[in-house]
């Protein structure tokens, strides 16, 4: 909510559940019209920003057992994404601290994500400030402050 309120945008806060990350809570933008995530979707780990942060988390034998076995269970062809096409994204977001998509998962809609310090479970949850490619875009760096400052303050 913090973090909503700073920036306009939508925030959401996932987790994984198995070979999917999950939505727990959404903050809805008050800039926002266009981004319609709801607790509860789920998509698999390799196809969405959010799961490819909690993707970064893990080693490389993880990650190539988790992308084999979502790709054995995707009938669609196209819907398989190879091992080897994604380290170097894992990989750019080890590097960088966060993740940044550009409309690839939803045309005209981006996101950034950061990793949020484990907490006692052990579970990793991820956050992403979320919307219009317009907005996000060129806000970039601002949204990253933002998100920086918010998440140090509540995980300090």
């Amino acid at each position: 909510d913090t973090l909503s309120h700073l920036t306009g945008d939508t925030v959401i806060l996932a987790t994984r559940n198995d070979t999917l990350v999950e939505v727990l809570s959404v903050a809805q933008g008050h800039m926002d019209t266009l981004f319609h995530t709801r607790p509860g979707d789920a998509r698999p780990l390799t196809r969405a920003l959010l799961g490819r942060m909690i993707l970064s988390a893990l080693n490389r034998t993880e990650v190539e057992g988790l992308v084999s076995r979502i790709n054995s269970e995707q009938k669609l062809p196209e819907r398989r994404v190879s091992y080897r096409s994604l380290m170097p994204i894992l990989d750019g977001i080890r590097q960088n601290g966060y993740g940044f998509n550009d409309g690839g998962t939803f045309p005209g809609h981006a996101s950034i994500a950061m990793l949020l310090p484990k907490i006692a479970t052990g579970e990793t949850l991820v956050v992403a400030n979320a919307g219009s490619t317009d907005r996000i875009r060129p806000r970039r760096d601002e949204v990253l402050k933002f998100m920086r400052a918010t998440i140090a303050q509540h995980f300090g």
